[in-house]
């Protein structure tokens, strides 16, 4: 796993071109976010772990780009599937309405480990790697309605 930091001045646009691009070119394992002050000024700052070297340059032999998704419909079983779909539908919703990309959410391997451990409450949540407690508190509520529903 790599670390890459990134930093803006506050105010700053809201929509930071650059950390929006590299969150596109690599598979991401998580994303963290800090507002620093110092000295009067404040920082916006967002720590970003990989699981891999960026896509953007990677080609293989053929020239084709290679892709490192996860396909979550290979590796998940039907059920767990349709339930993955529904928190990916209601992560979607949820973005949507707070005007925020969806990977600010959960991610997708965010939302695999609640299926696969078929998490109940918030505490279970705390317990995915990348999910803090103010995350787990606004947007878990709605994973984990969906999660125990039948």
């Amino acid at each position: 796993m790599q670390f890459r930091i990134f930093q803006y001045p506050l105010p700053c646009d809201p929509e930071p071109a650059d950390l929006n691009r590299f969150l596109s070119e690599n598979r991401i394992a998580s994303v963290n976010h800090y507002m620093v002050q110092d000295s009067g000024m404040s920082v916006a700052v967002f720590i970003v772990a990989t699981a891999n070297a960026s896509l953007a340059g990677s080609a293989s032999a053929t020239g084709a780009k290679e892709s490192n998704r996860v396909d979550y419909q290979k590796i998940l079983s039907p059920d767990e599937f349709d339930l993955f779909s529904r928190l990916r539908d209601e992560r979607r919703r949820i973005a949507e309405s707070d005007g925020i990309p969806v990977y600010a959410v959960f991610t997708n391997s965010q939302l695999a480990e609640m299926v696969r451990a078929r998490m109940d409450d918030i505490a279970g949540l705390l317990r995915i790697e990348g999910i803090g407690q103010a995350k787990a508190e606004k947007f878990g509520p709605a994973m984990i309605r969906l999660l125990q529903s039948p």
